[in-house]
């Protein structure tokens, strides 16, 4: 319990009572675009289980590497994952999930600003369910939860013990070839400090985090998909230094990582994505949709899944 007790220091009711109104606006806009804007009628008396299908239970396992340019810096990376795990006969899988990049080239590195400088980025266990509810014949909901691990170094020298996230996620099936969705995920971050210096400056540690996603799935030509996402994440750090960054306060950040893949075979596709920066100003000062686009991340997507 020693490491838990400071994580909540440094919470004050100012800093919540502030965003009441900015939480209540975003509930009620997930519920708007998914029972209004998508023509979806639920009447109670239509709630009802998803009987499980049964399908044969069985390990799963996939890798996936997306090659990244970042602009403007000339940055050239990989920002890749493998995982294992199983599949029940429900369709209930639970899995473990490592992420990682490697350099393709960085002006910034020296000498050369080659090598490949493997690293590792985040580790979680995920459990997921599909089809736990089925609110109309075409409104369904699905859940993931996921328990990191302190596998990023920079995280992990800042303190970090784990972090737990809970996704709800709604799906509206308009037709055999279009989805929309909305995702609810609220997240604990647990770290044993508020907060750590990261490249020579002050930086607080995160606390509590929601972020809410809006997108649209389309399948066309029977082996191309779009997924088009928007994201709003909000995060409140706690009270590490008077200059540390986001200390004491709500960060926003809202951007788009749109993505289209094609599908070689049943186990391999193909494909590309972009992913802005923010919309906006991390305090809701001021939009930021210009820069946002110069500054973004161009990928390909190569994904094998077994």
């Amino acid at each position: 319990m020693r490491y838990f007790t400071p994580i909540f220091k440094g919470i004050k009711p100012r800093g919540v009572m502030r965003n009441t109104q900015y939480f209540k606006a975003l509930w009620l806009g997930a519920a708007l675009f998914t029972f209004a804007a998508l023509g979806v009628e639920t009447p109670a008396s239509s709630t009802a289980v998803v009987a499980p299908v049964s399908k044969p239970a069985k390990w799963i396992a996939g890798i996936e590497i997306r090659p990244s340019f970042v602009i403007p810096g000339d940055e050239y990376n990989t920002q890749n994952y493998a995982q294992m795990g199983y599949q029940l006969g429900s369709g209930a899988q639970f899995v473990f999930r490592q992420e990682f990049r490697t350099n393709l080239y960085n002006p910034k590195l020296a000498p050369g600003g080659d090598g490949m400088h493997l690293s590792t980025d985040d580790a979680f266990f995920r459990a997921r369910v599909n089809d736990v509810y089925a609110l109309t014949g075409s409104l369904s909901l699905n859940y993931e939860g996921r328990l990191y691990l302190p596998t990023n170094a920079q995280k992990r020298d800042a303190g970090m013990i784990t972090a737990m996230r809970n996704y709800a996620r709604f799906r509206a099936k308009l037709s055999p070839t279009l989805s929309l969705f909305v995702e609810e995920i609220p997240i604990l971050h647990a770290y044993s400090q508020p907060g750590a210096i990261v490249r020579g400056k002050a930086e607080a540690n995160p606390i509590v985090e929601n972020r809410v996603v809006l997108a649209a799935e389309w399948v066309f030509a029977s082996q191309w998909k779009l997924f088009f996402p928007l994201t709003m994440r909000s995060t409140r750090y706690r009270d590490y230094a008077p200059k540390a960054k986001h200390n004491d306060a709500w960060a926003h950040k809202l951007y788009f990582w749109p993505e289209v893949v094609y599908a070689l075979s049943p186990t391999l596709s193909l494909g590309a994505a972009f992913m802005t920066e923010s919309l906006v100003k991390a305090d809701f000062s001021d939009l930021n949709f210009a820069e946002s686009l110069k500054r973004g991340t161009a990928q390909i997507i190569l994904s094998a899944q077994l």
